[in-house]
This record gives C-alpha cells, sequence and structure tokens, in this order.
C-alpha cells in the first residue's frame, strides 16, 4: 500500500467540498423554491432541480473517495475533466471578452493533469 500524496489528499477534499454544496443546493431547491413559490411551475421546476443537484453531487462524491483512497479510476476521470476544463478554457480564448476569464481555469485545470501524471503520482495509484 501506498501513502497517499498531499495533493491528491486536497484534491479529495476538493471534491469533497464541491459534493457538499452540490447537496446543499440540492435541498435548497428541494425545501425552498416550493415554500417560496407556490406556482406549480416553478414548484415542479425547483423539484427536477433539487434532484438533479443531488444526483449530480453524486459524482464528485465518487470520485472524491475513488482519489481518497487511490483508486486509478479516480484519478483517469480527474484528469479527463482537467483536459475538458482545458479545452471548454481554449474555447474562451476565441472570444476576445472572455481571454482574461480563461486564463484562471486553464491554468487551474493543466496544473491538475500534469500533477496526477507525475510518475510519483501514478506509482501511488499503482
Amino acid at each position: 500500500m501506498h501513502l497517499r500524496p498531499v495533493g491528491v489528499s486536497i484534491l479529495a477534499i476538493l471534491d469533497f467540498i464541491g459534493a457538499g454544496v452540490m447537496a446543499l443546493c440540492g435541498v435548497t431547491f428541494l425545501i425552498g423554491v416550493g415554500a417560496l413559490l407556490h406556482a406549480p411551475l416553478f414548484a415542479t421546476l425547483g423539484t427536477v432541480g433539487g434532484i438533479a443537484c443531488l444526483l449530480l453531487a453524486a459524482l464528485p462524491a465518487a470520485i472524491g473517495w475513488g482519489l481518497w483512497t487511490l483508486h486509478n479510476w479516480a484519478r483517469a476521470l480527474t484528469i479527463l475533466f482537467a483536459a475538458l476544463g482545458i479545452l471548454g478554457a481554449l474555447f474562451g480564448f476565441l472570444s476576445p471578452d472572455l481571454r482574461f476569464v480563461a486564463l484562471l481555469p486553464l491554468l487551474v485545470n493543466g496544473i491538475v493533469a500534469a500533477y496526477l501524471m507525475r510518475d510519483e503520482v501514478r506509482v501511488a495509484f499503482a
């Protein structure tokens, strides 16, 4: 068994935080929208949105658990999502108004992907 690198622990914790925020949004939609808006359409949209948020919260929770327990599938998924984030940021550079905004996700996703592909990190997941 390998020791978990500190950077992997940080990424896992960030995934857990993201999952918690998404779940909190889901609960807020389920409780808040129905209570505040008595229109049936908005209540239905709140319910659907809340359930969707709760379901979507499962993805970062699962990836965070996979990173925490050093499962290589979680590392691969994180690299995949970082690559998609890089691609999305590159599309942001097509617009002169979004170039500066796209720089941060480009850097963060690039750093995450490069870190997870380092030899010592790959060995920890082996």
